[in-house]
């Protein structure tokens, strides 16, 4: 499961059977697995940018060798573009993934 939105929902769940946890162990246990699922549902928020970013970027391969069997050069420079365009929106993902998890190892 990859889903952030459903170990979200799953940590939730856990946090609301605290209340009626009389066991202290299985209190305890419930805690671990909402940690647990936070952290799973983090690591799946953090992913998601970086496997877009990787598409972007076979996007763009795909377009850079589309440009190179093009005869004219003005639909050679249309591919190019798109090429680049692709690139772009892949570094400007990588960034936010990156910086994401700089937010997260400085907060702990």
């Amino acid at each position: 499961m990859r889903d952030p939105l459903r170990f979200r929902e799953l940590a939730h769940h856990c946090r609301s059977l605290l209340g009626s946890a009389g066991n202290p162990e299985l209190a305890s246990q419930l805690q671990q697995w909402a940690v647990e699922c936070d952290r799973r549902a983090d690591t799946a928020e953090h992913k998601r940018p970086l496997e877009k970013a990787r598409r972007y970027r076979l996007r763009a391969e795909e377009y850079r060798t589309t440009a190179e069997q093009m005869r004219t050069p003005l639909a050679q420079a249309s591919f190019r573009q798109m090429a680049e365009t692709y690139e772009a929106m892949a570094r400007g993902l990588e960034h936010v993934a990156h910086r994401t998890h700089e937010r997260r190892d400085e907060t702990g």
